[in-house]
């Protein structure tokens, strides 16, 4: 506060009939209406006055006017109440700032400055009445401000909360990004300096959406909370922007308005928010994202950009292995089916609105699925599985058909489509439980040139024994069994490719490459016939062993049989050409397909003559 101190000299003249006391309570009333007038004059009249007199008083009688004569010396101190600013500087993950500097001005003037404590707050007191700009000074992070902040009338205090992320640092790459602040000059020349960066902004369409590029198209906006954009850096970049930079207010979640198609959304506030708590506005409705997608006014998840790995990773409030948070600095996609708005929960509430938002119903159980993971080089693309729900009412959530987002050059990107022709780009694709036989389509593309592509497929332990997979290369026409194998690889062409695949998954008993019924004939000859039954056509090897292992003799090697029955002899004797004692010995057979399925039978035969 500020103080001002007064000592006014009064002579008051009483009357006979005037009492000591009452001579003093009328000076003490005068000396606190001058104070306040002269205080009014010295500053701003709207201003509360607190004042405290301290009279000492001589009271004597004049005998020539016959009167009371007070002598009075009062010390006068006035205390200005003036108004104040005051709040919390804090970090992007909710810790204290101490040390900040904070500084209100109004008119391109300086009025008043502080530093925030070791909590982080700051109070900046006996401001006059006007309108202010407040700034939040940091070393290393983004200079904030706050602008037209007016105190004046009844309210005396304004209290605003800063928060102030690292002044954060793209090291070389590509990057799905977004900075969360207002700027008097949004373009990336003014906010990143000098640095090497280019910029893109898909702009969703009638066609489906294309990419405008900065320094290219008149029409791509500029830096504003909520917009997401590519970044490729070639090298490191910092923020290192001169501006002053305006925070959205955490007060009230943030709408980001959506276009029918993919879009990409920035995180607009300086903190990781909570997907659960978004929510979506619509013809005058605000709904949970639940809600919009039973509406079929957005898809329920988003896509973020993992620029170590390379690839995409799903944000979503429910689904395994999905994250949970958009952070600080990060955008996303996300897929909107109507024109509508997103409305991204403050750091603040997103504990209290995700309470509504966490009774979502999760992702289906699935009862099998299978990873397929694409690579060219150091790209990759793994959030790829496919595989089965308990029923059709579970296979039509829409997160059992996740759909893919738009690639970034230079990408691999796999993609199932539903079904031949459907058209779809599904990272997902789970269907009700395989009869018989079923397909799953996908395609790989990539834009790098002359590449080597593998695809892999980790653990398919989850899926029942009693399913055959297979791999099918539609444009090579190759065939791969998938269970004694666990990639594929191809080359790109020098314009990529677009590469065309199945998987075929069979339950169906002779699916499964099997040798079965394996028989001992007994002849009239010294040796034997022994039969099996195979249940398509394969490589066969064929070998007699004692009944620790040994190896005997081996009857066929590398001999294609073809399926159903088929018959070979052995005359009794070992590799050598000696005569075999009489007693059992083990039929080991080995089947291999041509696309690497393989099987084994063994079973005991005896020898007698």
């Amino acid at each position: 506060m500020l103080g001002y101190g007064y000592t006014v000299n009064i002579r008051q003249n009483l009357t006979r009939s005037d009492t000591v006391r009452g001579a003093a309570s009328a000076t003490n009333a005068l000396l606190a209406l001058l104070a306040v007038v002269a205080l009014g004059v010295a500053s701003c009249a709207v201003a509360v006055a607190d004042t405290t007199i301290t009279n000492v008083a001589t009271v004597t009688y004049q005998d020539d006017s016959g009167h009371y004569v007070v002598e009075s010396n009062a010390a006068v101190t006035t205390v200005l109440q003036g108004y104040a600013i005051n709040g919390l500087v804090r970090d992007e993950t909710g810790a204290p700032v101490p040390d900040a500097r904070v500084d209100a001005s109004m008119s391109a003037r300086a009025v008043a400055t502080t530093t925030t404590a070791e909590d982080g707050t700051y109070a900046l007191t006996g401001l006059p009445a006007a309108t202010y700009n407040v700034y939040v000074t940091v070393s290393g992070r983004v200079t904030q401000i706050i602008r037209g902040i007016t105190l004046g009338g009844e309210s005396s205090t304004a209290t605003l909360d800063f928060r102030t992320p690292d002044a954060t640092s793209w090291p070389a790459g590509l990057y799905m990004m977004t900075v969360p602040f207002t700027f008097g000059d949004p373009s990336p020349a003014a906010v990143f300096g000098d640095a090497n960066v280019k910029l893109a902004r898909w702009m969703p369409d009638q066609s489906g959406g294309t990419y405008l590029y900065w320094g290219r198209d008149a029409d791509i906006p500029g830096f504003s909370p909520g917009l997401g954009f590519w970044m490729s850096a070639a090298s490191a970049v910092q923020l290192t922007t001169t501006q002053f930079a305006a925070a959205a207010s955490e007060n009230a979640p943030y709408g980001v308005a959506l276009r029918p198609g993919w879009n990409m959304v920035g995180n607009p506030f300086c903190a990781d928010v909570q997907w659960a708590a978004a929510q979506v506005r619509c013809n005058g409705q605000t709904v949970s994202l639940e809600t919009a997608a039973r509406n079929n006014w957005i898809r329920p998840y988003a896509w973020v950009y993992d620029a170590t790995a390379r690839q995409y990773v799903l944000l979503d409030a429910t689904y395994p292995g999905a994250r949970r948070t958009l952070q600080v600095w990060q955008a996303c996609w996300v897929r909107a089916l109507t024109t509508c708005e997103l409305l991204i929960a403050p750091p603040g509430a997103a504990a209290a609105s995700a309470t509504g938002a966490a009774a979502r119903s999760a992702q289906p159980e699935p009862q099998w699925r299978v990873q397929l993971i694409a690579r060219a080089g150091d790209l990759c693309d793994g959030f790829n599985y496919m595989g089965v729900v308990a029923d059709a009412a579970a296979a039509a959530d829409s997160r059992c058909s996740l759909q893919s987002p738009p690639p970034m050059s230079p990408y691999v990107d796999l993609t199932f489509t539903g079904g031949r022709g459907s058209g779809a780009e599904l990272a997902t694709d789970f269907r009700p439980p395989v009869a018989g036989r079923a397909v799953w389509d996908f395609v790989v593309r990539s834009d790098a040139a002359n590449a080597q592509v593998v695809l892999t497929w980790p653990d398919l332990s989850d899926v029942p024994d009693r399913y055959r997979l297979m791999l099918v290369d539609l444009d090579a026409q190759r065939r791969q069994y998938m269970r004694t194998t666990n990639s594929y690889v191809f080359n790109t062409s020098a314009q990529g490719c677009a590469r065309r695949f199945q998987v075929e998954v069979d339950s169906t008993p002779w699916a499964r490459l099997q040798v079965r019924n394996i028989q001992q004939i007994i002849g009239r000859a010294s040796g034997m016939t022994i039969s099996y039954d195979l249940s398509s056509q394969a490589v066969v090897d064929v070998e007699v062993r004692g009944l620790t292992g040994q190896l005997v003799k081996v009857l066929s090697r590398g001999a294609t049989a073809s399926a159903g029955t088929n018959l070979f002899t052995w005359d009794g004797t070992d590799a050598s050409g000696r005569m075999m004692p009489n007693g059992p010995y083990l039929c080991a057979i080995s089947a291999v397909t041509e696309e690497g399925q393989a099987v084994k039978g063994m079973r005991t035969i005896v020898l007698t003559r």
